[in-house]
């Protein structure tokens, strides 16, 4: 009886097709078997992570006043990122007096020493995702982490620390980007760092300061100056845009600071470069 490698070789060039085909019916097989696999993982992972959801918010008030030890969840990346996650939503539309009970939470529980370190430390998108969430917290002691973000080699890094100083809100932030912008430019896109910009006026002055503090910058550039730049305007613009606009906020800030502009040296009565009034 012949066996099925001699059955191959009389069919002769036909054969190469025939494995061809059934090489691609295998790694067909394979590939459905492993997309299948995933989505059955990935169903468990969000019905497990729904389940400890309604969990930690069946008792956020015990974990918010410590009246559960930190150690129950911090230890636990699973639960910690989970506290994190839902500490950081609540804390961007929080009233003045949940914002500082959840600051003061943030801190004794040892997040943000965890997120400064994990900033530092990690690499990719673990922490790109670091640098962003430090920014939410609005710490004032991360905001020298970030700054060094800004310096760092790749671009989803550096737009990731821009995020995060955005996020910030405080005046050292703004200081902090002037300073970059200074040094090095605009080393980000310039779309990006204009709605980081637009975010920062947004977030830090009152209603009644908005519209003075991302006005457009008088100039030959007026109609792409604005805070949403066109898609096809020129890096130096952006520039200038960003230097502007985080120079108003420390201005507005420290009326008695007098900061000047890095890249705008200009006497008395002369109009400036970058559109600071």
């Amino acid at each position: 009886m012949a066996s099925a490698f001699e059955s191959f070789q009389r069919l002769g060039p036909a054969a190469f097709v025939l494995e061809a085909i059934l090489a691609a019916i295998i790694l067909d097989g394979l590939l459905l078997g492993f997309i299948l696999l995933r989505r059955s993982y990935r169903r468990r992972f969000f019905a497990r992570r729904d389940a400890r959801v309604f969990e930690i918010r069946r008792q956020w008030a015990a974990i918010i006043s410590g009246t559960l030890p930190f150690e129950t969840w911090r230890n636990k990346p699973f639960d910690r990122r989970i506290v994190q996650a839902i500490a950081l939503d609540i804390f961007e539309g929080a009233e003045p007096a949940e914002s500082a009970q959840l600051r003061k939470f943030l801190r004794s529980s040892g997040l943000v020493d965890r997120l400064i370190f994990d900033a530092q430390q990690l690499h990719g998108w673990r922490q790109r995702r670091a640098l962003v969430a430090l920014g939410r917290t609005r710490a004032p002691e991360g905001i020298a982490t970030l700054a060094e973000g800004l310096r760092d080699r790749p671009l989803e890094t550096r737009l990731a620390a821009l995020r995060g100083l955005s996020r910030t809100a405080s005046p050292e932030a703004a200081q902090e980007i002037l300073r970059w912008v200074g040094e090095v430019g605009l080393a980000v896109p310039p779309l990006p760092g204009a709605s980081s910009s637009s975010y920062m006026g947004e977030e830090i002055l009152p209603l009644s300061h908005r519209q003075k503090f991302i006005q457009p910058a008088k100039g030959k550039n007026q109609s792409v100056r604005t805070p949403i730049l066109q898609v096809g305007s020129r890096q130096e613009v952006c520039t200038n845009h960003l230097q502007a606009v985080a120079a108003r906020f420390v201005r507005t800030q420290h009326k008695s600071c007098c900061f000047k502009c890095p890249q705008c040296d200009r006497s008395k009565g002369q109009p400036s470069s970058c559109g600071l009034p």
